[in-house]
């Protein structure tokens, strides 16, 4: 029998921040996401991690080494995910959270790493006055198990600004 490591997950700092690089690389070479094959750089890697809009950035760490990452960042509604939401729930009058950025590294799945990301995410995010949406690449069908778990409802897809198709998941209050 096999014991593997319970993940810590916590906000991640600036010396996390080349562990996750390299995670945010693996992570696209294997799965076509988060970055689309032309911007799969270090540079664009480190853009995307240390996007300003984020509300919070989670590492999840086993054995002191990242291994997965979840960001929280508010939605305009101008963003077509939140349009998109809206339309699906009927939703209008809430603050819309997104869950972003769900990665694990391919050599450390099916561990409850991600359940774990997850889980902290919408903890701090549950109140009555947050519509938490999470967007998902369409074909992740890996993390899209997890969210019926969480009371997590699929409600509609979009094609983000720099083309990738996404799954959009929400949850209550609006469902």
């Amino acid at each position: 029998m096999t014991i593997t490591a319970i993940p810590h997950v916590r906000y991640y700092s600036a010396g996390d921040l080349p562990a996750l690089t390299q995670l945010v690389l693996d992570v696209s070479h294997h799965d076509g996401w988060p970055l689309p094959t032309a911007q799969r750089t270090p540079a664009a890697a480190r853009n995307w991690l240390l996007d300003r809009n984020a509300l919070s950035r989670h590492v999840a760490l086993v054995d002191g080494r990242p291994v997965g990452h979840l960001m929280t960042y508010p939605m305009t509604a101008a963003d077509p995910a939140a349009a998109a939401f809206s339309a699906a729930t009927g939703a209008t009058t809430y603050t819309m959270v997104a869950l972003g950025g769900l990665a694990v590294h391919p050599d450390h799945r099916r561990r409850g790493i991600a359940t774990t990301l997850l889980w902290e995410g919408l903890d701090q995010l549950r109140s009555g006055e947050v519509a938490v949406i999470a967007t998902l690449h369409r074909d992740d069908n890996g993390f899209a198990r997890l969210f019926p778990q969480f009371g997590g409802r699929h409600v509609g897809d979009v094609t983000t600004a720099d083309g990738l198709p996404v799954a959009l998941w929400a949850w209550p209050p609006v469902l």
